[in-house]
């Protein structure tokens, strides 16, 4: 994989990790959204470390329900809008075409 697709990857998957969480566990604390997001042992970039933590901080308790439910139900592109986005404001990365990615 390019080094940014790694990045966006990395990102993609704590995302969805943590949105998956929240989706199927009833008021879950930040702790264990965060901790199903990145995994304890699982190493990533500093970048990816750092936005998944940005977003279980501030954005996964305001992700809007429908996006919970196609994530869910295994639809991660809004989720790859996101991270497009974040990545391309925050670090200047250029956005990437999505890729499979398993949570």
């Amino acid at each position: 994989m390019p080094e940014a697709l790694s990045v966006h990857a990395q990102v993609v998957r704590g995302i969805v990790r943590a949105v998956l969480y929240k989706g199927t566990h009833t008021n879950p604390t930040f702790g264990e959204a965060y901790s199903a997001a990145l995994p304890v042992g699982e190493k990533v970039d500093d970048i990816a470390e750092e936005s998944i933590t940005e977003f279980v901080k501030d954005l996964v308790w305001r992700f809007p329900e429908h996006h919970v439910a196609a994530v869910v139900a295994g639809d991660y592109s809004s989720v790859w809008m996101l991270t497009n986005s974040w990545l391309k404001e925050t670090y200047s990365l250029d956005p990437v075409e999505p890729v499979t990615i398993t949570p």
